[in-house]
């Protein structure tokens, strides 16, 4: 649903949990069973918390992440302004996108429960140059070498490794200029892509097919 937000742009409220948005104009029914029951309907108008930026999953919240904005949104699910000093220095478990309201679900304990925060060195030319934290991932293995034992561990074989971009930040220890992508994967999966580094990544749509 898009909500009337006083002093920003139009704010937008989300069920955190699927990252579902509620479209404008109506309230779209949700089952019980994915989302608790909302007791009442919307609440008066409050000053309410939003963010200013898209903002990663792992991203620990500062005070310049939100602008105050004036909305009608279901009490039990935003963040009022008065409590914001309850979320700054909290890390969201979820990405929450520009100009969406703060929900109490969206920080927690980071990474989520199966999860595994993994640094994967990558070389120029080897990911996508429009990556962006938030996009999904394949992992994919370095080539094997040619002619000579291979220099390190090996890659698992098996299908390519998905993850989420957390951030991108440059390779200090690199001379080529390299990336240092933090992936969000399973932790079944972390020592296959720390086994895959010297590897690519492949970008996903929202199909899972490379981008």
């Amino acid at each position: 649903m898009t909500l009337t937000a006083r002093g920003s742009l139009p704010a937008r409220l989300r069920d955190s949990a699927r990252a579902r948005y509620l479209t404008a104009g109506s309230l779209v029914v949700i089952s019980a069973v994915s989302v608790p029951m909302v007791s009442g309907a919307f609440s008066d108008k409050q000053r309410v918390l939003a963010v200013t930026a898209d903002l990663p999953a792992g991203h620990v919240l500062s005070r310049s992440d939100f602008s105050m904005v004036e909305a009608e949104a279901p009490s039990s699910f935003v963040v009022p302004v008065s409590e914001m000093t309850q979320v700054v220095g909290k890390t969201l478990r979820i990405e929450v996108p520009e100009h969406a309201l703060l929900a109490a679900g969206d920080v927690g304990v980071f990474p989520p429960a199966g999860m595994a925060e993994v640094a994967f060195k990558v070389a120029p030319g080897e990911y996508p140059p429009e990556l962006a934290a938030g996009q999904r991932v394949a992992v994919m293995p370095p080539a094997p070498a040619q002619g000579g034992a291979q220099p390190g561990p090996v890659a698992t074989p098996g299908a390519p490794v998905v993850g989420q971009v957390l951030s991108i930040s440059p390779d200090p220890g690199a001379d080529d200029a390299g990336s240092v992508v933090a992936l969000l994967v399973l932790v079944a999966s972390a020592g296959v892509v720390t086994a895959a580094e010297g590897g690519s990544l492949v970008g996903l749509d929202a199909n899972g097919d490379a981008s």
